[in-house]
């Protein structure tokens, strides 16, 4: 008899060899197994429950299981390799699989994450694989004149293809793109992350992986699609869209003096978000049409985001397979020709001002140049800040044709007084040099009229000298004059003294002499001091 000890070990045994074969036989999933949502659903509940709900988990056009649930022109042959979830794992596994009457009409978890067998065989260790390129949805969502979405959107692949002068969401990011903030919209990994806040300002960079981290550096479907909802990310298209077309709320701040991608702050306000008209992006950048096999016209989905003047202009352009289209353009806009004579002349005359502005814009820099004058180049930068958000706004009047030709305005109003500003800036250095001359003049003035005063003292000393000189002369005249008669005096004394010296007594002529000696004398004094 076995004791109830050995029983209970025997168990614990057995339990565990159940336990291990039923690991082992989970580990030994291969990487083509089929895994169904179910076996997903319960770690991923959250994920399931938005699954089963969405497009993809009801059968996209279809509801229901099994293929008496769907409409009686789709087949497992034609439809199946997208819309029954065995077939569609199978064929993009190269696996053969019969479409059974288990078959459902559904896409589910392994058709997007391939190696969910290893992840459900192992889930610690494996992780499921999240392909976020164009080429996983475009299985189904291309190739097909009923679903040519990828081939629309991979616009690159276009012979035709310039990037130098064109641009697309299939176009991966240039490299110094790839990091904060920039990979918010310009990779897919970082346009998700955004997206979970519908703000238009909203980047959530905290949440915007690193660049190492980066996988797809386009801008591929799931970027505004969840795939799980099988919806928009954001609902409203415009604020979808706007998240990443616009310029971060700028202003003209003095510095500022270029404006990127300034799509959302031209079209906010305008007139097609006002009253009945209240056009959203898709309305004119997603243009559709249905297929029509007969003719081997492939559907229109739209997602190239190209405007499309044949499609919006009227609902009669070109056949019946056109479907009937009440757009605004068509309400206004009689043919697609009439609508893009519109487009084309709003534009040119845009382009033609923004070529004008260009030119003043050059010549204001010059004068600036000259003038080196801190309070013009603010305004002279502001005015740049016009014209650079309109060009790069794209649509040259189109988006919000008041709001541009203001803008325009301002620009060549703020150019003109930056010139002015500038120009009085020179009009005050020469003032100023002006004001110094006439500085120097007034001195120089001055001692010219010192110069003046000192000449004219000059000509009254040597009117004094000139009479002091001619008095001299008068005196030397009359001083000859005295000579002379003093000449004459002693000749005269001199005669006298012969005649007395002749007739006089010989004893008396020494005392006569001097007698007539001091008569002379006396007399030449007298005259002197007379005169």
């Amino acid at each position: 008899m076995v004791s109830k000890k050995y029983l209970s070990v025997l168990a614990t045994i057995s339990l565990l060899v159940a336990a291990l074969g039923l690991v082992v036989g989970t580990a030994s999933a291969q990487p083509g197994d089929y895994v169904a949502p179910e076996k997903c659903k319960s770690c991923h509940s959250n994920a399931y429950s938005t699954w089963n709900e969405s497009a993809h988990g009801a059968g996209g056009h279809f509801s229901g299981t099994g293929l008496n649930a769907t409409a009686s022109y789709v087949t497992p042959t034609e439809c199946g390799h997208c819309m029954l979830d065995q077939k569609a794992y199978a064929d993009a596994n190269d696996l053969t699989y019969e479409a059974g009457e288990d078959s459902r009409w559904v896409i589910s978890c392994v058709n997007c994450h391939p190696n969910a067998a290893d992840h459900s065989a192992n889930p610690m260790e494996i992780k499921p694989k999240v392909d976020l390129s164009a080429e996983l949805c475009g299985r189904c969502h291309g190739n097909s004149s009923h679903h040519p979405v990828y081939q629309e959107w991979n616009e690159t692949a276009d012979e035709d293809w310039d990037s130098s002068t064109m641009a697309s969401h299939s176009e991966p990011a240039e490299s110094f793109t790839v990091r904060k903030p920039c990979a918010s919209c310009k990779t897919t990994d970082g346009a998700i992350a955004n997206l979970e806040k519908e703000g238009v300002y909203e980047f959530n960079e905290e949440e915007v992986p690193n660049g190492e981290n980066i996988t797809e550096t386009r801008i591929t479907c799931v970027a505004c699609h969840n795939p799980h909802e099988a919806k928009l990310r954001i609902e409203n298209t415009s604020k979808l869209c706007s998240n990443c077309h616009n310029a971060e709320n700028p202003a003209p701040d003095g510095e500022t003096t270029e404006v990127h991608h300034s799509q959302y702050e031209t079209y906010n306000g305008s007139h097609w978000t006002k009253g009945e008209v209240n056009l959203q992006c898709e309305e004119c950048h997603m243009a559709t049409r249905p297929v029509d096999e007969d003719a081997g016209v492939w559907r229109v989905t739209g997602h190239s985001f190209d405007w499309k003047p044949e499609l919006l202009g009227s609902a009669n352009y070109s056949g019946a397979y056109l479907e009937s289209q009440t757009s605004i353009c068509g309400n206004c806009h009689t043919s697609h020709r009439n609508l893009e004579a519109a487009v084309e002349a709003t534009q040119s005359s845009v382009k033609e001002r923004i070529e004008s502005l260009e030119a003043l814009k050059e010549r204001t820099h010059e004068i600036l140049v000259e003038a080196n004058n801190s309070e013009a180049l603010a305004l002279y930068n502001n005015a740049s800040y016009y014209p650079s958000f309109v060009e790069n706004d794209g649509s040259y009047g189109v988006h919000n044709s008041g709001r541009t030709q203001a803008y325009l305005d301002k620009a060549q109003a703020l150019f003109l007084e930056a010139q002015r500003e500038s120009t009085n800036s020179e009009v005050t250095d020469l003032s100023n040099v002006v004001s110094s001359l006439e500085g120097t003049v007034q001195t120089v003035q001055s001692s010219v009229s010192d110069l003046e005063s000192g000449l004219n003292n000059l000509e009254g000393t040597v009117q004094t000298v000139q009479s002091s000189v001619s008095d001299l002369e008068s005196g030397l005249n009359n001083l000859e004059g005295i000579v002379q008669t003093v000449q004459n005096s002693v000749s005269d004394l001199s005669s006298t003294v012969n005649d007395v010296e002749q007739s006089v007594l010989p004893g008396y002529t020494l005392p006569l002499a001097v007698l007539a000696l001091i008569i002379a004398l006396g007399a030449v004094g007298a005259v002197f001091f007379r005169s």
